[in-house]
């Protein structure tokens, strides 16, 4: 299951496509901020998501460091979690930075609500209890909270259990689709509160559109380890243990703001590793480096 997205020798073409770079169009969002084809093969390993640690990135540092591409990270957190493992890295910031359509100022959220991500698994393994969500209404001041599922999670069975317990459901869609990135957004901000039982990704993509981010319930299963829950938090991200405000600092810093780049120091960065190109991935030299 989702074989597709793990960076292996077989999921590696000869023109140095990965495939977890399709994953939420992060390979797409950049090509077309360089103003190249979104259809371009793309040389080099993009982070995928957020995580404290880089063990959670899927994808084997062997196969990285046999193919000397180095993986285009957010920011510090995760560019210094590579060098631990000798896997050379470019700090870029996160690939929704380049978005062109990320202002979402136009949607009125309906403050009375929230839209809640739980901590998803993967190839059948479960990393929330679906079971026990109920409790999160104890730590949110809204009336209604929507779960937004990840595609992994979407069942007939986990949705049952959410909506009898008198939640919402929603999905962002398949994450390889075009415009998931877009549709997580518009979500977040037609909604007052943005909450979840782990720090992701989505914890720091609710600064872009203006909402808080809180914590809420501690329900994670004993499957999924180094996950930075409600009980972790006070160690790591105490600012989002209660709802204030929105941290826009810490997400900026998480999200790499700093290192976004032009469309011309982009390429140049990526055209840095062209030494360690294959032959047919050099053939497409000239229209890097036009």
């Amino acid at each position: 299951l989702h074989q597709q997205i793990l960076d292996g020798v077989e999921n590696r073409s000869s023109c140095g496509i990965y495939n977890s770079n399709r994953l939420y169009g992060h390979q797409g969002i950049l090509l077309k901020y360089m103003k190249l084809s979104e259809d371009l093969w793309f040389p080099a390993k993009i982070q995928h998501g957020w995580a404290y640690e880089t063990n959670i990135e899927w994808f084997n540092r062997e196969i990285i460091k046999d193919n000397s591409i180095p993986v285009l990270s957010w920011g510090d957190r995760f560019y210094d979690g590579l060098l631990e493992h000798n896997v050379e890295s470019i700090k870029i910031g996160a690939p929704i930075l380049y978005k062109d359509n990320i202002d979402m100022s136009w949607i009125e959220p309906d403050v009375n609500s929230a839209i809640y991500f739980p901590a998803h698994g993967k190839d059948g393994i479960l990393a929330t209890d679906y079971n026990t969500l109920v409790q999160v209404k104890d730590d949110l001041p809204v009336d209604k909270i929507t779960v937004c599922l990840h595609p992994h999670d979407y069942t007939k069975e986990i949705m049952s259990i959410l909506t009898d317990a008198g939640f919402s459901c929603t999905t962002a869609g398949n994450e390889y689709r075009s415009g998931f990135l877009w549709r997580c957004l518009a979500l977040m901000a037609a909604h007052g509160i943005v909450a979840g039982n782990s720090i992701s990704s989505a914890s720091f993509y609710a600064a872009l559109v203006n909402r808080p981010f809180v914590l809420a319930g501690s329900y994670l299963t004993n499957n999924w380890p180094k996950v930075i829950g409600k009980e972790r938090a006070k160690d790591f991200f105490p600012e989002f243990l209660t709802l204030s405000r929105v941290h826009k600092d810490i997400s900026m810093q998480e999200l790499g703001a700093n290192y976004v780049k032009a469309p011309d120091e982009l390429r140049r960065a990526i055209l840095t590793t062209s030494s360690r190109w294959g032959a047919h991935e050099l053939q497409e030299l000239p229209i890097w480096a036009k």
